[in-house]
């Protein structure tokens, strides 16, 4: 089996695995457990664009370096060095 082939088996697997763990969390119920993949695919694309946002506007080069310095000095850490 060629690298990418057992790479394409080894996601299913893992696909499968998650598919299954997901519907037993819903009692069995596959309705349930799409219903519940769709709302947390939901929550992360507005996180996504959420991130993104912020990224877009925060790009300019002092708004980054007044947040970061911030967020250093909330954290107790510079990210710089």
């Amino acid at each position: 089996m060629t690298e990418p082939a057992k790479q394409f088996d080894g996601a299913l697997g893992r696909y499968e695995a998650a598919v299954e763990e997901v519907i037993a969390i819903c009692d069995g119920d596959a309705a349930g457990a799409i219903q519940a993949l769709l709302i947390a695919n939901e929550f992360l694309e507005q996180e996504l664009e959420r991130v993104l946002q912020s990224v877009a506007s925060g790009y300019d080069r002092q708004r980054v370096r007044k947040g970061l310095r911030s967020r250093q000095a909330k954290l107790g850490t510079n990210f710089a060095d």
